[in-house]
């Protein structure tokens, strides 16, 4: 049964997005991804296209919950580290503008603007300078932050050592948020975000504190002549003009100001800040979280990556199984009597296998002490089986099967025939049984009970399972089977 190929992850949230990279990363240092059958199933079980199954396995694996506190501590701290930083930056703002205003009569309006905004726009427009060259310092700056990442992680839990799946999933996360494009577009947030914490608190201190108290605004210059002050008032009057603020056009540049034109300077300098500090810094943070928001979609999109391939095949499999297609009626509807000891014709043991031929099949026929037949797989040979034991003489037949894999009805009734044929007791041997308890405790144990129900309708006397251990002996084989 064909099943539909993959889509894009673009449905899952950031974290499980995350979680599947930290998975990634990890299995794919390993060179190639683990045994995790009980994470296997429930990823199969939880259906979807890939993507949605590389996240079900993610979550289902028994590291999952340490790489999820791993990320739940990264998140913390980056929220508490970015809140500290806005917290000391709307800290100076206020600061800058108390300080400024406060610090004698008159105010100069161009100190207010050049303190409170020049600094501002110096840094905005060296950002934007420098943009056509960040990308290539993204992978530095991901390995800076890493390794400020593990000493801040080394002072501030010295007391208490993380564990180290939590540890290394932690820098495995800042190595995919910072050391790609969405690392510079997450740290140009952070300064732009603060910036527009120092100039939103900066206008709000001054619009508190020209607003309780009387200050002697002016324009004051000791180099530049009147003339050329006035020009320069006209050209930061550009901006607040977009507001609507009077400017140097209706009011007047030098000497004494009345109480009319300290407010409507006032009200100017307000505007100044909105647009020269506010705007353009709330703008730059916009282009950031937008321009990051897109390249942290783009994690744990690209599901060619070598440590997505290897498990295509096993969490979508271009087949699967039918279940039951014959009749239920057909099936034996209780256990066969076994066939008693003393109605065996010969003293000899016959085996084959049941859609499985084993490697050490001449080893099995000298140690023992049998005649190997061949293998049940198809009806020709099946038939042919038949025949063989129908004239044999032997003393016990032997069905060999692999342990892996699930007993079908159509070998149910071959062994039934086969032991009909024959007229001997049977026994059944579960070889590579050491494959089956890879997969676990609770698959070996429903894998064996189908095996031991398959072998009781069959009439068979026992199943026995067979471990090759490291030198491929096999175990030694009694009248009554296999000695354990």
């Amino acid at each position: 049964m064909s099943v539909p190929s993959t889509a894009p992850p673009g449905t899952l949230r950031l974290g499980d997005r995350l979680l599947m990279e930290l998975v990634r990363l990890r299995e794919e240092s390993a060179g190639h991804p683990p045994h995790t059958p009980d994470a296997d199933a429930r990823a199969i079980a939880a259906g979807g296209d890939f993507a949605q199954r590389l996240a079900a396995r993610a979550q289902a694996l028994p590291e999952s919950d340490a790489r999820l506190r791993a990320l739940r501590h990264l998140r913390r701290s980056a929220l508490a580290l970015v809140g500290i930083v806005l917290t000391f930056s709307g800290i100076a703002g206020i600061a800058a503008a108390s300080t400024t205003l406060g610090s004698r009569q008159p105010v100069s309006l161009p100190l207010l603007v050049c303190v409170l905004v020049g600094f501002n726009l110096l840094s905005l427009l060296l950002w934007l300078a420098i943009q056509p060259w960040s990308s290539r310092a993204a992978p530095g700056l991901g390995r800076l932050i890493r390794q400020l990442w593990t000493r801040w992680e080394r002072h501030a839990l010295a007391s208490s050592k993380p564990t180290e799946p939590a540890d290394s999933s932690a820098l495995d996360a800042i190595r995919l948020l910072a050391g790609g494009s969405s690392g510079r577009w997450l740290l140009g947030a952070v300064v732009h975000a603060a910036w527009l914490a120092f100039s939103l608190c900066a206008l709000l201190t001054l619009a508190v504190l020209l607003s309780v108290r009387a200050y002697e605004l002016a324009w004051e210059t000791t180099l530049l002549s009147p003339q050329a002050l006035a020009q320069w008032a006209r050209w930061m009057s550009l901006g607040p003009a977009l507001l609507g603020a009077t400017g140097p056009e209706t009011l007047p540049v030098d000497g004494a100001l009345d109480s009319g034109a300290r407010e409507a300077w006032a009200i100017w300098l307000l505007a100044a800040l909105v647009v020269y500090g506010v705007l353009p810094r709330l703008l730059a943070l916009l282009a950031c979280v937008a321009l990051a928001m897109r390249a942290l979609s783009n994690i744990g999109r690209d599901l060619t990556r070598p440590g997505y391939a290897r498990l295509r095949t096993r969490l979508l499999p271009d087949h699967a199984g039918l279940g039951v297609v014959d009749p239920v009626s057909e099936r034996p509807s209780a256990p066969r009597q076994r066939v008693p000891r003393r109605a065996a014709r010969g003293r000899g043991r016959l085996a084959l296998g049941l859609e499985w031929a084993p490697d050490e099949a001449d080893a099995i026929e000298s140690q023992w002490q049998c005649h190997w037949l061949g293998v049940a797989d198809g009806a020709e040979q099946r038939r042919q089986l038949l025949d063989q034991l129908a004239q044999a003489r032997t003393g016990r037949l032997i069905f060999v099967a692999r342990a892996t894999a699930t007993p079908d009805r159509g070998n149910e009734r071959f062994a039934v025939e086969a032991i009909d044929a024959a007229q001997v007791p049977a026994i059944l041997v579960l070889a590579a049984f050491e494959r089956l308890q890879a997969r676990g405790n609770e698959a070996t144990q429903r894998r064996l009970d189908e095996w031991q129900a398959f072998a009781t309708r069959a009439g068979m006397d026992r199943v026995l399972p067979w471990c090759t251990d490291a030198t491929g002996a096999l175990p030694a084989l009694s009248e009554d089977g296999i000695r354990a």
